[in-house]
């Protein structure tokens, strides 16, 4: 329930700080819940004290780190190429799923017993942390598409050069 919140709530964190800041706290986030959850919980049941917070954090981490860049991807693409731009971001996005839950799977392995188990799941969350740590570096990379300047190809009056400015400015 606190992506779906968050998502529509960090349109102004995007307003302010951009979409790669936005979303690298996200990701930050994000890499507290696995952290979280590898120093707090144990064999015994703790799931209000020890489950719950890193879930929430998780959470907010999440809704920052995910709607962003992929409104951000959407809003850069011409309106002839939303479908398609908008599905290759949920394809590399699902990508990036798959292959995290496939190092959690080989991470965690077969263990014997309550205690191996938790061994295991501590290390898979250690990744999930590191993973998430290393994402934050990418959005760092990526400029604000607001900022740059529109690329010629999709500025309303470049094809029709040869209309008047008055015209073109009506258009």
């Amino acid at each position: 329930m606190v992506v779906p919140a968050l998502a529509v709530l960090s349109g102004p964190v995007v307003s302010r700080i951009g979409t790669g800041r936005t979303s690298a706290l996200g990701c930050l986030l994000f890499a507290v819940g696995p952290a979280w959850w590898a120093v707090a919980l144990d064999t015994a049941p703790h799931c209000a004290s020890g489950f719950l917070p890193g879930m929430m954090i998780n959470g907010i981490g999440v809704g920052f780190a995910l709607p962003t860049p992929v409104g951000a991807a959407a809003a850069a693409l011409p309106p002839t190429r939303f479908a398609t731009g908008s599905a290759v971001t949920t394809m590399a996005r699902q990508t990036g799923s798959v292959l995290g839950v496939a190092l959690v799977v080989t991470l965690l392995g077969a263990p014997d017993g309550p205690a191996e188990a938790l061994g295991a799941f501590r290390h898979g969350w250690w990744a999930a942390a590191a993973t998430a740590v290393l994402a934050a570096a990418t959005p760092s990379l990526c400029t604000d598409g607001a900022r740059l300047p529109a690329p010629e190809a999709t500025r309303p009056c470049a094809k029709q050069h040869r209309l008047r400015r008055r015209q073109c400015a009506r258009a």
